[in-house]
């Protein structure tokens, strides 16, 4: 990759640097044209030097768009028509079209690797190795790390074209235009208008079924979302979950009993297990959240990937378990509801909204469909989702002693609180902490990653909500975004990027003011926060033989940090980075949203309120 980078049309790197030392001489040109530039013009045209090993990349990058601005402020001083201008140009387009060049090879080594997209081991195991690309070349995960990924060598090409056809010179911006413009765009994803209803009723405290109800959990993820479900009497006693070390975690905090299958809803085999299990233990719920990464805001809303239509499976899974079941939840992103893949198009439906009632209505469901923000159910994290509850006719038409029901007798949503809670009052009386820091005292997850010092003494000075841009490496220039939380509000949606430079949401707690006037707590929401953020319980604990490794090589056991070797781990334990274990973290369920639909069901069952 590293032994020469060929710029198509414009001289390579090595003749660029060619031209320069033959203008610095006084000598004409390879080019051909008289030196008219002069040494004084030609000072601050430097050329980079071309890497030669991948920890060379990112500074090589850096150099070369530097290198480019110099260039241009020579242009726009003498013209392009002009010998010195022209000159600055044919830099520029020399400079730059080398750095798209090795751009485009780190790319395609990350092509080469395969699918990224989605879920599943192999997909996992695909994301680790682009990651390991990545970050041997010198990149963190930030808006420059997805650009690069998404350069290929056709849209260079085009650019390069492009920019000799305009007198101008490519950038990596003019590039991903091209590439961007040649896709047919798919429209944003609208908000479903939805009509849901919702009880006017607070309800008490500690209501719970009179007996024991099982549940099935799809898609199960760590089980964080229906860790609390026992609290009502509800027992998750079958979960299924794609990812083998989701899966293993799951098994951890789920109910002693409980059936944890691992693998896909897809293979038939694993979806029999499913049914048979819901069958055996007698289960009278079905939980299913769907991957949302088609749906989702963050993303591209790719409504026709793979995973889009698994909500067809867990219909499926409604149909074939339908003489045991009385009540279902599904939950999604917002976008969810007014999507319709090809695959739903083809059954008659105009959206997942339509095709989840109709469907779920021909199977004797009555549903109820709306948005809830988990910010109005007691959470401190502003997190809306679109929200369905479905019941069975016959359990209704059992409980009012009548059959004479409508589709307005329906599991109603939770009346939301009369205020929400600060992330500032979430979090009150857990403990300050800095970058690097830990209170392991507190909880063994109230850990904060390392930050560079110029974002840590950023921090420190930036108010709540401001936004700042830092430059993190002198020598190389890179630079991030970075913002402040508003501590007097709700926080935003926690992402699985919350330890990511450039991640959607402002992952940076709001600090608190010392007396000498900076802020407080200048780095990442802790894993322990966000668990109780997201409304876990403040007394929650990981076992222990499940190990948080660090970007440092340490495993963050009960006693703090230790390192990663062979002696610090005991035989079964359970081994995630803080990357993978903020992903699974990213993609939960309130547990407080879904204790309060099922208290919302208890008490109308109670009290015959439908």
């Amino acid at each position: 990759m590293f032994r020469s980078l060929n710029t198509g049309s414009e001289s390579s790197l090595e003749k660029m640097v060619q031209n320069r030392n033959a203008f610095l001489n006084g000598e004409k040109s390879i080019e051909g044209e008289n030196n008219e530039l002069g040494t004084t013009a030609l000072a601050n045209l430097v050329a980079p030097a071309l890497p030669t090993t991948p920890s060379d990349t990112m500074s090589f990058i850096t150099q070369c768009e530097a290198a480019s601005k110099i260039a241009t402020n020579y242009i726009r001083l003498y013209g392009k028509k002009s010998v010195k201008g022209l000159h600055a140009l044919k830099f520029a387009r020399c400079v730059v079209g080398a750095a798209l060049d090795t751009c485009v090879e780190i790319a395609d080594a990350v092509r080469a690797v395969g699918n990224t997209v989605g879920s599943g081991p192999e997909i996992e195991e695909n994301r680790l190795k682009k990651d390991t690309i990545m970050t041997i070349n010198g990149f963190r995960k930030n808006k420059l790390w997805r650009n690069i990924c998404e350069l290929d060598a056709d849209c260079v090409a085009a650019a390069k074209q492009k920019a000799i056809e305009n007198d101008d010179f490519p950038t990596m911006n003019s590039a991903l235009t091209i590439k961007r413009n040649s896709k047919p765009k798919e429209p944003r994803l609208e908000k479903y208008p939805c009509h849901g209803v919702f009880s006017d009723v607070v309800l008490p405290k500690g209501i719970k079924f009179d007996e024991t109800w099982n549940a099935t959990s799809l898609f199960a993820n760590i089980g964080l979302g229906c860790y609390m479900l026992k609290d009502l009497n509800i027992n998750v006693a079958v979960c299924n979950e794609l990812i083998k070390e989701r899966a293993q975690i799951l098994r951890e905090l789920s109910p002693a009993g409980s059936d944890v299958i691992t693998g896909s809803i897809t293979d038939d085999n694993i979806y029999k297990q499913i049914v048979a299990a819901h069958k055996t233990k007698n289960c009278r719920i079905v939980l299913m959240s769907c991957p949302c990464q088609s749906f989702s805001q963050a993303g591209k809303q790719n409504i026709n990937r793979k995973d889009s239509v698994l909500i067809m499976k867990g219909i499926q899974f409604l149909k074939d378990i339908n003489d045991y079941n009385d009540v279902f939840v599904c939950e999604n992103v917002e976008g969810f509801l007014g999507a319709c893949p090809n695959e739903i198009k083809n059954h008659g439906y105009k959206s997942i909204h339509d095709y989840i009632k109709g469907e779920t209505g021909q199977l004797g469901y009555i549903t109820n469909i709306d948005y809830l923000d988990a910010a109005c159910y007691g959470t401190g994290e502003q997190r809306e989702r679109s929200i369905v509850l479905g019941i069975k006719k016959e359990l209704v038409q059992k409980i009012l002693g009548t059959t004479e029901i409508t589709d307005s007798n329906v599991w109603k949503f939770p009346k939301p609180d009369e205020f929400k809670v600060s992330e500032e009052v979430c979090l009150l009386g857990i403990p300050s902490i800095e970058a690097g820091e830990h209170r392991m005292d507190v909880n063994r997850l109230h850990y904060a990653l390392d930050l560079e010092p110029e974002i840590i003494d950023a921090l420190k000075n930036m108010p709540a909500g401001q936004k700042s841009t830092v430059v993190i490496n002198p020598t190389t220039k890179e630079k991030v975004e970075i913002k402040r939380a508003h501590g007097d509000r709700p926080a935003p949606t926690i992402t699985g990027e919350s330890g990511h430079f450039g991640a959607p949401a402002n992952y940076f707690p709001a600090g608190r003011i010392r007396t000498d006037g900076t802020q407080s707590d200048a780095r990442y929401r802790t894993p322990y926060e966000i668990l109780v953020l997201m409304g876990m319980p403040r007394d929650f604990e990981l076992p222990e033989k499940i190990k948080i490794r660090d970007g440092k090589g340490n495993l963050w056991c009960k006693s703090g940090p230790v390192p990663d070797v062979p002696t610090a781990k005991q035989p079964g334990d359970i081994v995630v980075t803080d990357d993978e274990f903020r992903t699974m973290l990213g993609e939960h369920f309130c547990p407080t949203v879904l204790n309060r639909c099922f208290a919302q069901l208890i008490h109308q069952i109670q009290h015959k309120d439908f």
